[in-house]
């Protein structure tokens, strides 16, 4: 009976590596993206208002300088 459970296992084992490499792979990929698009977002919002500071900064400049 143990025999017979233990050829079971090893003849699943594999397929049960192999899914959980993949599952691995898939989580880390999957984890990469998720940090990649939080940085892109953070990226974004400070060139959002960044370029909405200097846009402000060179309209205060040209209405003092006109002033």
């Amino acid at each position: 009976m143990v025999y017979v459970q233990l050829t079971v296992f090893l003849k699943r084992y594999p397929i049960l590596l192999i899914q959980q490499t993949i599952f691995k792979q898939l989580f880390i990929e999957r984890a990469m993206l998720v940090m990649l698009e939080f940085e892109f977002n953070i990226f974004k919002n400070v060139l959002k208002y960044r370029s909405r500071d200097i846009f402000q900064d060179t309209i205060k400049g040209w209405f003092f300088d006109k002033c």
